[in-house]
C-alpha cells in the first residue's frame, strides 16, 4: 500500500516511500491492457495516481507527472467509453477526466505553457459542467481558465 503525508509548510502530499510508490506505479502499468481493450490501471488507483502527479509536478517532474495522467486517462476513458457501462461508471469517469484535465492545466499553466492550459482548463470546465460536478469545483475550473487566458493575452501583446 503506498502511504503518504501531509507536509504541514506546504500542506502537499508526499509520498512516505518514494520507491515503493514508483514499483506500485509500476505494477500498475505492466498489468495493463491485455488486449482485451480493458483498462490499463484499476480504477481504485486512479485517484491516488492523480495525487502521485500532483506530487510529481510540484517537485518539477512534469514528464513523471504526465505519465501517471496519461496512464489514468486511458484508463478512465476506456471504462467511460466501455460497451455496458453504466450511468454510474461514466460519471464516476468523467470526474476522473476533468481532475486529470484540472491537474494537467495546472502543470502547463506553471511552466508557462497557458496555451495548453486553457485547453485542459477548458476541458475541466466542459466536463465539470456537463456532468452537475459541485459549484467549487466548477469554479475552480472558471477561474483557472480565465487565468490562463489572462496569461495567454499578456503574452501575445509583448509580441
Amino acid at each position: 500500500m503506498v502511504t503518504y503525508r501531509i507536509d504541514t509548510t506546504t500542506l502537499r502530499e508526499v509520498p512516505q516511500d518514494v520507491g515503493a510508490t514508483w514499483e506500485h506505479v509500476e505494477r500498475l502499468e505492466a498489468g495493463g491492457e491485455a488486449g482485451d481493450g480493458g483498462p490499463a490501471v484499476p480504477s481504485g488507483a486512479w485517484r491516488p495516481m492523480l495525487r502521485l502527479s500532483h506530487v510529481l509536478h510540484w517537485r518539477g517532474r512534469l514528464d513523471d507527472a504526465d505519465r501517471l495522467v496519461d496512464a489514468v486517462r486511458r484508463a478512465a476513458g476506456a471504462a467511460h467509453d466501455a460497451p455496458g457501462a453504466g450511468e454510474a461508471v461514466r460519471r464516476d469517469c468523467a470526474s476522473v477526466l476533468a481532475f486529470a484535465d484540472q491537474g494537467q492545466g495546472r502543470a502547463r499553466y506553471d511552466a508557462g505553457r497557458y496555451a495548453e492550459a486553457e485547453a485542459l482548463f477548458a476541458s475541466a470546465l466542459d466536463r465539470r459542467t456537463r456532468e452537475g460536478a459541485p459549484s467549487d469545483q466548477v469554479e475552480s475550473s472558471r477561474i483557472s481558465l480565465a487565468a490562463a487566458r489572462a496569461r495567454r493575452a499578456e503574452g501575445a501583446a509583448t509580441l
